[in-house]
């Protein structure tokens, strides 16, 4: 290896490192903070919160491995034409909009979405900077006698990108945890009645599963995930299953069945479904005799055959 490969692997690698340590430092304070909250409960320490926190970093480090590569060698490679002192402004304002968007929203924001978009932000935001600044270096060399005033028009438009910027970060982050709402954008998602039915029956089954096999509690956000559809269709089907007692949420916002599912007819997670898009909420219908007594007749159907039938039991012979 020649001294020019070397000189360049170095300074891609010490790049690579910094990359790292600045971004597992962030993800450790946001694990430290997440703790708060449990810090008092039972034998839970301060104390035992660091500890996690520490051994969550090697997990964090693997999860960070492959974007820390990609911007650490961009910013190696950028520092081998402008000096490493260019890479401190970045890394500082990427940090800054990192906990913004971590912590500023009122919802939960997970670590790598947070740090996907402040680096985003953070890069677009020095850039602008940059500009703008040769800006007003060039504006003061001109002996035009208004260049006061574009500097004040370039200072409106600067203040008008970093705003931008700071919402393009913002949305990226919200797609990277979401990206069921890459489909659909930010509309409000129309589920039919089938699909209503089988969101319904979809949440209750994976809640029931999860607290009859004492794994791991799902959330609106885990359940968006996991059935690809927008959190805000799962949110409000939650709500509504609450709202009839099949289920309750915890203060972690975690989710657990309302009673025993043993106690859970099948039936009654359906008849939530079909009422949640519900238009005649006092239950009066004008539609005509005839349709009405086929609509029950069919509604007697599926309630006989589901009469007998319970989640737990469901759950339990679907392995």
């Amino acid at each position: 290896m020649s001294v020019l490969d070397r000189y360049i692997v170095r300074a891609i690698l010490g790049a690579v490192l910094l990359v790292m340590l600045v971004l597992l430092a962030l993800g450790a304070l946001f694990v430290f903070i997440d703790q708060q909250d449990d810090i008092g409960t039972g034998h839970y320490t301060a104390l035992g919160a660091f500890w996690y926190t520490l051994l969550n970093l090697p997990q964090q480090a693997y999860e960070l491995l492959p974007i820390t590569a990609l911007i650490g060698s961009l910013l190696g490679l950028g520092a081998l034409a402008r000096g490493l002192l260019a890479l401190i402004p970045v890394i500082i304002v990427s940090g800054v909009f990192a906990v913004i968007y971590a912590f500023i929203p009122n919802t939960r924001v997970q670590l790598i979405p947070a740090l996907i978009g402040g680096l985003t932000a953070g890069i677009f935001w020095t850039a602008i900077g940059r500009v703008f600044t040769g800006f007003v270096q060039v504006s003061t060399h001109l002996t035009i006698v208004y260049a006061g005033f574009a500097i004040f028009i370039a200072a409106l438009v600067w203040i008008y990108f970093s705003w931008l910027i700071l919402l393009l970060g913002a949305q990226l982050s919200f797609y990277v945890q979401n990206p069921s709402y890459l489909r659909v954008g930010l509309r409000e998602p129309r589920l039919s009645s089938a699909e209503t039915e089988e969101l319904a029956l979809s949440i209750m089954y994976l809640i029931a599963r999860s607290h009859l096999q004492a794994s791991t509690r799902w959330s609106v956000d885990t359940l968006s995930s996991e059935l690809a559809i927008p959190g805000v269709a799962v949110a409000r089907m939650v709500r509504a299953l609450e709202s009839a007692g099949l289920i309750v949420s915890t203060e972690e916002e975690s989710l657990l069945p309302g009673r025993d599912a043993g106690r859970i007819p099948l039936q009654e997670i359906l008849a939530v479904a079909r009422a949640a898009n519900s238009v005649h909420g006092d239950g009066r219908s004008l539609a005509p005799a005839p349709v009405l007594k086929l609509c029950g007749e069919l509604e007697g159907e599926w309630r006989e055959r589901l009469s007998t039938r319970t989640l737990e039991a469901w759950v339990t012979a679907s392995g």
